[in-house]
């Protein structure tokens, strides 16, 4: 009788263990999937105040760590959220309170050091932002007020003040958004058969927009219909140049991913 107890208490406790550690698989686009499908996994376990998700690449390399209040029905961080190069070396630490950020967020160097360094108030920069070299000499510095920024600064590799300009640029069609929008409406051919069997959806096209602003490597990231899809495909390889994006003032190569919406009106 004691044994057969044991048994049973045994059997229960591996069963709380297991509900305790709930480990998900996710696919490139980052949806959970089976575990033959999946690119990375996460494990979340709960801890004294709410819950902590380690996130792993499939070979067991610590990606990301981090601190939730709750995770139904979706996740709220809550603390810090550590993110990590497969190398080991820390890439990013960022504190959230309430999902929102509130507090200090830092990127590093592969070296450990600092490369830059910001504050947050709900979820709006506030204070002085920084960029730093390699080694640890500040190359830039941007001040916020409310959300919004009030001055910039750039720095010469003496530490002399230079012309200032945004650190990051993204790539931007001729006339902006609105423009583009109306290129793909004017141009997109819906395909016949689609349209007689109401066939209907969003088409995600991911592309690079180079150095010199011209359309590359086009594919298709999620599709609606192989007709549909081939037809967006068609629009974005229409595309004209781009003002190629930039960082640090220098033009480079972007990934960019392009909705093309196909709706029976």
């Amino acid at each position: 009788m004691k044994y057969f107890s044991l048994f049973i208490f045994s059997c229960l406790f591996l069963q709380q263990v297991d509900a305790q550690n709930d480990t998900l698989y996710f696919n490139k686009l980052g949806k959970v999937c089976n575990r033959s499908e999946a690119e990375k996994y996460s494990i979340t376990s709960p801890k004294e105040t709410g819950f902590v998700t380690k996130e792993y690449d499939l070979t067991g390399i610590l990606l990301e760590e981090r601190n939730l209040s709750s995770i139904s029905p979706k996740e709220v961080k809550d603390g810090m959220t550590t993110r990590y190069l497969k190398t080991g070396e820390k890439a990013q630490e960022i504190i959230y309170v309430n999902g929102m950020r509130n507090g200090s967020e830092r990127f590093f160097y592969p070296t450990g050091r600092v490369s830059s360094e910001a504050e947050y108030q709900n979820d709006m920069p506030v204070g002085e932002h920084s960029w730093y070299t390699p080694s640890g000499s500040v190359r830039r510095k941007e001040f916020y007020e409310s959300g919004k920024m009030v001055q910039g600064k750039c720095y010469t590799a003496t530490g002399a003040d230079t012309t200032y300009f945004p650190a990051e640029e993204m790539p931007e069609f001729p006339g902006k958004e609105q423009a583009l929008y109306k290129f793909i409406g004017e141009n997109v051919k819906y395909p016949k058969e689609c349209r007689n069997k109401s066939i209907a959806g969003t088409v995600y096209i991911k592309f690079k927009v180079d150095r010199t602003g011209e359309i590359t490597e086009m594919t298709v990231i999620k599709g609606v219909h192989p007709l549909i899809d081939e037809e967006a495909m068609r629009v974005v390889g229409m595309l004209p140049k781009w003002k190629p994006g930039r960082q640090e003032g220098k033009p480079v190569s972007v990934m960019y991913t392009l909705p093309i919406k196909f709706s029976l009106k």
